[in-house]
């Protein structure tokens, strides 16, 4: 959170051995990055990165959000060591970005400016996979800011766990 631009961004930009600080959503930045550092491309501008040119720190701006987060692949674990955790491997998955209100005190609007929602069946075959190339894992934790910002999704995704009998414990922050 501190590489934010909101916190320390613009700052952490200005170290000797920081190159880029990615803003918001990564995964099509950082990608972008590692293409283009690995074909020596010189980057002078690259939309949602804070970046270094000719000694000045410039700010690129905000990518686009995802629109549809479906479009994003399975997280990959492999060659990760389970073993180093003194308790069971806890799965992270996200259901969601952002939330639907609009609360004046909260943070979220200003850092996903919007909500979205994957679809449950994506996020139950995620779960389901993951469980199975996996050993050992019962537990899901959602990381989202709330996992019941799309009821309907949400029921849906119940709805596959029952119906498959998945055994699986999961917690989840949620808004009345």
């Amino acid at each position: 959170p501190q590489a934010r631009r909101a916190n320390s961004g613009l700052e952490l930009a200005q170290l000797d051995y920081i190159d880029f600080v990615v803003q918001g959503e990564g995964e099509v930045t950082f990608s972008e990055l590692i293409e283009r550092t690995g074909q020596d491309e010189e980057i002078d501008f690259c939309p949602g990165v804070i970046l270094k040119q000719k000694g000045r720190v410039v700010d690129c701006g905000d990518r686009p959000l995802i629109a549809d987060l479906s479009v994003l692949p399975f997280t990959d674990f492999e060659g990760f060591n389970f073993s180093q955790y003194l308790e069971p491997f806890r799965l992270p998955v996200s259901f969601s970005r952002g939330c639907p209100n609009r609360c004046i005190f909260c943070n979220e609007k200003s850092y996903w400016r919007q909500f979205r929602s994957r679809k449950a069946k994506d996020v139950f075959l995620e779960i389901k996979s993951q469980t199975q190339k996996i050993k050992g894992i019962d537990y899901i934790d959602f990381h989202d800011s709330l996992i019941n910002g799309n009821i309907v999704e949400l029921e849906k995704f119940c709805d596959l766990v029952i119906a498959d009998r998945l055994k699986v414990r999961w917690g989840a922050q949620a808004a009345i």
